[in-house]
């Protein structure tokens, strides 16, 4: 299963939508999704980088993570994130969901 973050951009084919930072980390606690794509701004005050902090704290790591932001700075701080708190080596990527 495929998830996809973004407040205001449509989920690309195969993808489940989410809007919201609640509605994906009640998604991500209660279904076990391969891939993940997330968006920095979501228009509230939660950010694609609180999803990642919750990911670190409830060890949930899917096998494929993607950022799709055209934030710069969120994209940046979101990459940092994982560099530095995810499993050592852990992948991702940076562009359009596929």
């Amino acid at each position: 299963m495929k998830l996809f973050l973004d407040d205001i951009r449509n989920e690309p084919s195969g993808y489940v939508l989410v809007r919201s930072f609640e509605d994906c980390i009640f998604e991500l606690g209660t279904k076990d999704y391969d891939t993940v794509s997330l968006d920095y701004s979501l228009g509230e005050r939660f950010t694609g980088l609180d999803v990642l902090k919750w990911m670190v704290r409830n060890n949930k790591f899917p096998k494929s993570l993607n950022i799709h932001s055209t934030h710069s700075y969120g994209r940046s701080e979101m990459a940092y994130y994982i560099h530095t708190h995810f499993p050592k080596g852990y992948l991702f990527t940076m562009g359009a969901a596929k």
